[in-house]
């Protein structure tokens, strides 16, 4: 994805009883969009059973009505938000090795995949998952990741699990996935926490 700051998540809703949790389609907002949004957008189309609803790529948050999209430009949050993501926004597709000097000893990496999104794996950015099982269930892009990765929680978790008690920093046993895009998706909104 581009430049845009905001993304259209559209979800089918034609089966009543369920509610999907993974986007059929995303698309970037259109600064055009972005300052047109009205009540109806986030309205269900009755004739396709679409929805619609708008992530904050700033924020990590899924926006679903009006007034949530209006709080939400207009908070303090979002701009601080904002400021960081403009900055580092060259930085969003950057891998989790790249994070790491090389001397830097680390747990566990062969409990870590990363996942990429299959037709853009290098336009979009990464998310990682600890497959660990004392470790709590998180997901997060790399910048996020990093503090897990580094945490004494991981390593405790690690040495207690795998019974090694010292690190590595071998990149080649952490497991890269990039043909799975409903996990990549559920990672990428939350919903797969």
């Amino acid at each position: 994805m581009g430049k845009s700051l905001f993304e259209v998540h559209t979800f089918d809703r034609s089966n009543k009883r369920t509610k999907v949790s993974v986007a059929k389609m995303i698309e970037e907002m259109s600064e055009e969009e972005i300052k047109n949004v009205k009540r109806e957008f986030f309205k269900k189309n009755p004739e396709t059973s679409h929805q619609k609803k708008i992530k904050c790529l700033a924020c990590t948050t899924m926006l679903e009505s009006i007034l949530s999209w209006s709080q939400h430009v207009e908070g303090a949050k979002h701009r601080v938000n904002v400021e960081a993501f403009n900055k580092d926004r060259s930085d969003l597709c950057t891998p989790l090795k790249d994070l790491f000097d090389e001397s830097t000893d680390l747990f566990g990496l062969e409990m870590i995949v990363e996942y990429r999104f299959p037709s853009e794996p290098y336009q979009r950015p990464p998310y990682y998952e600890c497959k660990l099982i004392s470790c709590p269930k998180s997901s997060a892009s790399a910048f996020a990741f990093q503090k897990h990765l580094l945490s004494e929680e991981h390593k405790e978790n690690y040495s207690n699990e795998k019974l090694i008690h010292e690190g590595n920093s071998d990149w080649s046993k952490m497991k890269i996935v990039v043909d799975d895009e409903e996990k990549y998706r559920k990672l990428a909104l939350g919903y797969d926490k």
